[in-house]
């Protein structure tokens, strides 16, 4: 099970990182359950969080922390469901390949006003305790087959999820960016439409 969803992941990034640099990627947009979009996603990693015997408990935008795997209920989102679970997908994974053994990672999910009175927003953030990454390498993460020092050392990898990421929330109008601390963890945030 774990071979098949890192193949998956692999497979799927390398596709879509050929249709972004031809000009043909897509988003098709529409409402989005975030609930079931996390919920899918970490279902999708669960051989892999199994693995190393973490956990996922996801923060709702009142403060709420949900007991491990359960999603609460989020707010529906205005974008591409199959793309948003894939980007999920890619973070859940990230957190769980790079965070230590027996981790707890957190999905925080809150709303925001949109800066220039644009459509509200929705901010997904997913956090690990991990090794945490370099600050002066913290700008290029999300550029096609970058690695942190800090990931070559920790997992295998091929350096597309984060700029896969990054596409596909651009597509979305939203923004993708992190906050990491070495030695204490990163916190890998994106935002998309409210509906």
């Amino acid at each position: 099970s774990r071979a098949v969803v890192r193949l998956n992941t692999l497979v799927e990034n390398v596709l879509d990182a050929g249709s972004i640099r031809a000009g043909r990627f897509t988003v098709h947009l529409g409402r989005v359950d975030l609930s079931e979009v996390v919920e899918i996603a970490v279902a999708t990693i669960a051989p892999i969080l199994d693995e190393k015997e973490q956990r996922v408990r996801v923060a709702t935008p009142d403060g709420v922390i949900s007991p491990s795997g359960v999603v609460p209920m989020l707010p529906t989102a205005w974008g591409d469901a199959r793309r948003l679970g894939q980007v999920m997908a890619n973070l859940v994974g990230n957190a769980s390949k790079y965070g230590p053994h027996g981790d707890e990672i957190t999905i925080s999910v809150v709303t925001e006003p949109h800066r220039g009175g644009g459509r509200p927003m929705v901010r997904v953030a997913v956090t690990d305790n991990g090794p945490g990454i370099p600050l002066p390498e913290q700008a290029d993460v999300f550029e096609r087959h970058f690695r942190a020092s800090s990931a070559v050392l920790a997992a295998p990898g091929t350096g597309l999820g984060l700029a896969i990421t990054r596409a596909i929330i651009e597509a979305h109008g939203g923004a993708v960016g992190l906050d990491s601390e070495p030695g204490a963890g990163t916190t890998v945030w994106f935002t998309v439409g409210l509906a």
